[in-house]
């Protein structure tokens, strides 16, 4: 078992060899009690014989170790790095985007796609395959859609342009196709990002659309949209 600190870096190791390495001035975020290295010193290290402070060309021994406590700090590696992990989580990696022209045009129950998957000069990608698009389904609020439903539905382009497709929605309801929910999109072994060329596109679904009214004393707590009692 091993505790070595450095003005830069803190390194515990323990009889299994697990190691946990974080910066010097974050330990005491995931341990409180570990003392700070005194003021001149360059380096504190602890073993199961003994421990030791160094100004790089001296050395003495440190007040502060105690072999009950190297075994204390060597015994929560997995939790100082759980704790370490869920305070530096992995940046999210980035992906070259594609853009999804899309349009819908609805009527009644019956909605049909159209569009295209282009490049950022909007020159339409060459490519024929299927791809999952999110259809959410929810309730609005004054700021945006609340998803209570993600439907599945499925674009085939050809050569890039998307074949006809109509789906119709059995049920009622405010429905919202947005980019964020878009999976990554896979050409020739490379990931996409699937981003729309416009803005979003929203829409309701009901069996008699004039019983909707916006009900704007309800716009902070409840749905956008109030269906009138009959």
């Amino acid at each position: 078992m091993i505790v070595q600190q450095t003005q830069d870096t803190m390194t515990l190791n323990d009889d299994s060899k697990q190691t946990f390495h974080c910066p010097a001035d974050e330990i005491r975020e995931y341990e409180p009690s570990f003392p700070a290295l005194p003021q001149g010193m360059a380096l504190r290290r602890w073993d199961e014989e003994r421990g030791y402070l160094s100004t790089g060309s001296t050395q003495t021994g440190d007040p502060e170790y105690r072999y009950t406590r190297l075994v204390e700090y060597c015994g929560k590696i997995e939790q100082y790095q759980a704790a370490y992990d869920l305070a530096h989580p992995p940046a999210a990696p980035e992906y070259p985007t594609l853009h999804l022209s899309l349009t819908a045009t609805r009527q009644g129950r019956t909605v049909q796609l159209s569009g295209a998957l282009t490049d950022a000069d909007s020159e339409i990608i060459d490519v024929s395959l299927t791809y999952p698009l999110p259809l959410l389904r929810g309730y609005w609020t004054a700021q945006a859609l609340t998803p209570t439903e993600s439907l599945p539905l499925s674009l085939t382009f050809i050569q890039g342009e998307i074949r006809p497709q109509e789906y119709t929605l059995a049920q009622d309801g405010d429905y919202l196709i947005r980019d964020d929910v878009f999976p990554l999109l896979t050409i020739d072994g490379l990931s996409y990002q699937v981003v729309l060329a416009g803005d979003d596109i929203s829409f309701i679904v009901a069996a008699d659309p004039s019983r909707y009214q916006i009900d704007r004393s309800r716009l902070l707590d409840a749905h956008y949209y109030t269906l009138l009692q009959s």
